[in-house]
């Protein structure tokens, strides 16, 4: 009761002779609160999509680059170019403890 009127009428009842009157309306600092909460969340919206596309634009580039060019007169150590396979010392127990059963 002692709040802004809900739909802005003026104190009293409304009737002929006060009906044209203006109002203040009871929404205008809703809508400036509302007001600016939404620019603050555009421009937080605004942020997280411009990270998102600049991921999806590296992951462009990583994906659409050329290979790397060969280097002349590069040679590669002869370690580099043989398979070497890593021991897998987890695997390598399992398989010992089957072979002793």
């Amino acid at each position: 009761e002692d709040g802004p009127p809900i739909f802005g009428l003026p104190d009293g009842d409304v009737e002929e002779g006060n009906k044209l009157q203006p109002r203040p309306s009871c929404y205008l600092p809703l809508s400036e609160e509302v007001l600016g909460l939404s620019v603050t969340t555009c421009w937080a919206l605004l942020a997280l999509a411009l990270v998102a596309l600049g991921s999806a634009l590296c992951s462009c580039w990583l994906a659409c680059a050329p290979p790397p060019a060969r280097r002349k007169a590069y040679a590669h150590r002869p370690e580099e170019l043989h398979w070497m396979p890593l021991p897998q010392e987890d695997e390598d127990l399992e398989e010992e403890g089957e072979e002793a059963d």
